[in-house]
């Protein structure tokens, strides 16, 4: 309940800043930290995906799973 708060909140900045800068729609957050990586991305207008690594090693790797699951994840909320 509080990661999907502060998840919530993360994204919500992240819009703020895209609409300053006149950038769109936020498509992803990636944040790095010492102990690995947090990537938000959003599925649709009530849903995000969370993918937490151990790792810094392979960005291109969380960004393509980020895609990859997203579209999956999407697919299963459009049959609910």
């Amino acid at each position: 309940e509080t990661l999907a708060s502060i998840t919530a909140t993360a994204m919500a900045v992240a819009e703020s800043v895209g609409q300053e800068l006149d950038r769109g729609k936020t498509q992803a957050a990636i944040l790095e930290y010492e102990g690995g990586l947090v990537a938000v991305e959003p599925i649709n207008n009530m849903a995000v995906f969370v993918l937490i690594s151990d790792t810094l090693d392979n960005l291109g790797r969380v960004r393509l799973a980020l895609r990859k699951y997203r579209d999956e994840l999407a697919s299963e909320l459009a049959h609910l």
